[in-house]
Formats: structure tokens, sequence, C-alpha cells
């Protein structure tokens, strides 16, 4: 009973995951990524966007780590319908996919992060702790290019 006890007073402080990829060897490597951190615990998995939408209404979970591309409803289209099922959810798309247009239009969805699978070992757990803290977060890469990108649209004389 003890030992219940003590689980129950850890996991409290859990966050629940839903991870959302069209791929087995994606999910399994994210698993192995998240699989140190003892306070997030994946709770689901979904191959595409249709049963990510079930999940998150089924299991209502705090993040839902989520694929672009993916078959029978992409995750952009499934992240507006997860907001719906569960608003609570906050969604960091985890993606290959760095066009700063798909981007922006993910992150209108409510989405607060971002994150380029080119660097997911390297930034998803801060990623997961800045947006589980309410802040937006998106791949250095991808911030560093559209960085530049608005740096070229800005005239000096608008300075």
């Amino acid at each position: 009973m003890v030992g219940w006890n003590l689980v129950y007073l850890l996991c409290w402080m859990c966050w629940s995951i839903l991870l959302v990829d069209d791929s087995e060897r994606w999910r399994a490597a994210i698993s192995e990524i998240l699989r140190a951190e003892a306070q997030l615990r994946i709770i689901a998995t979904a191959s595409n966007g249709e049963e990510a939408v079930s999940k998150a209404e089924e299991y209502q979970p705090d993040l839902v780590l989520l694929d672009i591309q993916m078959p029978q409803l992409n995750g952009i289209r499934a992240a507006e319908k997860i907001f719906q099922v569960s608003p609570k959810s906050m969604v960091i798309f985890v993606t290959q996919n760095s066009s700063p247009a798909v981007m922006e239009a993910a992150l209108k969805t409510g989405a607060l992060g971002y994150v380029l699978k080119t660097t997911v070992a390297s930034e998803l757990r801060h990623a997961i702790e800045t947006v589980m803290n309410g802040n937006k977060f998106v791949s250095g890469s991808l911030s560093q290019m559209l960085a530049k990108e608005h740096a070229r649209k800005v005239d000096v004389r608008d300075v």
C-alpha cells in the first residue's frame, strides 16, 4: 500500500502525453527520448489524425505530440479537432516540415510548440517544459530562419 501511495504522489505531478505519428519508428524514437523523464508519461499513441482526435477525447492528455503529414487527417486539422474535444490539452507539432507557412498555420490552431524532427533529440525535452509552462517553443533552426527572413523584410526607412 505504501508503494502505491508513493507512486500516486509522484505521478500526480506527471504530464500525460498522447504521441501521434504515422511512423512506428518515430513513435519508438520519441518514446525512447522521453523514457528517462519521470514526470512524462505516454498514456496513448495514435498513427493517424482521426485516431488522434478519438484518443484525445478519450484520454484528455495534458500534451499531444503531433506529426503534421499523416493519413486520414493531417496534423493541423487534427489539432483543430483535438482542441474541441480536449480543450485543456496542449499541442506540440513534431514534424519534418520546415516551411514557415506550414509552421504558421500549425501554430494558428492554438498549438504552442513546433519541433523539427532533425532536432528532436536535443530540443524535445526543453520544448515540452516550455510549452507545459504556457510558453511557445519553435525549433532553434526554424527560429533563426524566420529571424533572417523577417530581417530581410525590414526596410531601413521604416526604422
